[in-house]
């Protein structure tokens, strides 16, 4: 009997692509007569979305913990606490200096700034001293 049911539904699917020119596929769950095969596509769709959004909400929760419990901060002379002080550095470290290169070279091929400028600046820094 659902064998039945499910030829039935696929005719009446095969009948709506030929009905609708533009289409030459519809999928069982968005065709008009959804049939045996639209309505587990459907449940099987509905189930891997509600299995990615439990995944999703899983690994806030576990970036949440670990942001709030980091080793480095609850306990800093840990042996968990020193190896992620050390990690963290080595991983930060060429970061930073590639950022500080960056900013060095921006700064040398940056013009000068004219004595107009200069004098605005200094005005602008009631605080400083003028040489």
């Amino acid at each position: 009997m659902a064998v039945l049911e499910v030829v039935r539904a696929e005719e009446k699917r095969k009948i709506e692509i030929k009905e609708n020119n533009s289409a030459y596929l519809v999928r069982p769950m968005n065709a008009k007569t959804k049939g045996p095969l639209g309505e587990l596509e459907a449940q099987a769709t509905e189930a891997v979305k509600r299995l990615t959004d439990e995944e999703k909400q899983r690994v806030r929760n576990i970036q949440r913990y670990l942001d709030e419990n980091r080793p480095m901060q609850q306990s800093e002379r840990s042996a968990l606490g020193v190896l992620e002080t050390v990690v963290v550095g080595i991983v930060r470290a060429p970061i930073l200096f590639y950022q500080i290169f960056n900013r060095v070279k921006d700064l040398l091929q940056s013009e000068a700034i004219d004595g107009r400028d200069a004098e605005i600046l200094r005005q602008e820094q009631p605080g400083r001293k003028e040489k």
